[in-house]
């Protein structure tokens, strides 16, 4: 009996399992840096002034233990898997890494937003707050995309579902 063939029968389907998981980690992590942002956000978006200042401080200390390459780390991760999701398509593809990009260009802005003022006034407030929630819908929707491929990805290992 030949292992090579064996071996060679086998992978295609281990690598789309590979893909499959590395898509939902990635999914995951995404989900984790909405969760950040957002809660957050909701953090200045409900303070008084008396809190605002400590809700600013927490906010700045989370950010820069969340880094500002945070969403292009992501988005590199992502530029591995390619020709996986080219393979289900291209548009889908393109999308996220768009969307990747603008999700990652806001949240640059808001990290220096966030890390170059120690107070916060309302302006930073009133635009750290909208530059959230632009980020967690941008980021809404690269998961919702992602759900897509890691269907698809599952209909073409098991083609019976």
């Amino acid at each position: 009996m030949n292992t090579d063939i064996l071996i060679s029968q086998e992978n295609p389907s281990n690598q789309k399992t590979d893909e499959r998981e590395a898509l939902r980690a990635l999914n995951h992590r995404l989900c984790n840096i909405r969760g950040i942002i957002e809660s957050c956000t909701n953090l200045l978006k409900y303070s008084d002034d008396k809190s605002m200042i400590k809700r600013w401080s927490t906010m700045r200390n989370v950010f820069m233990v969340t880094g500002r390459d945070r969403i292009n780390s992501e988005m590199e991760i992502y530029c591995t898997k390619k020709e996986t999701i080219e393979g289900i398509s291209l548009e889908i593809y393109r999308n996220v890494y768009d969307k990747l990009a603008l999700a990652d260009s806001n949240y640059k802005s808001l990290f220096d937003l966030v890390h170059n003022s120690i107070t916060c006034s309302d302006d930073n407030k009133n635009e750290s707050v909208i530059a959230g929630e632009k980020i967690t819908d941008i980021l809404g929707h690269i998961i919702q995309k992602l759900e897509v491929i890691k269907v698809e990805l599952q209909k073409t290992e098991n083609p019976d579902r």
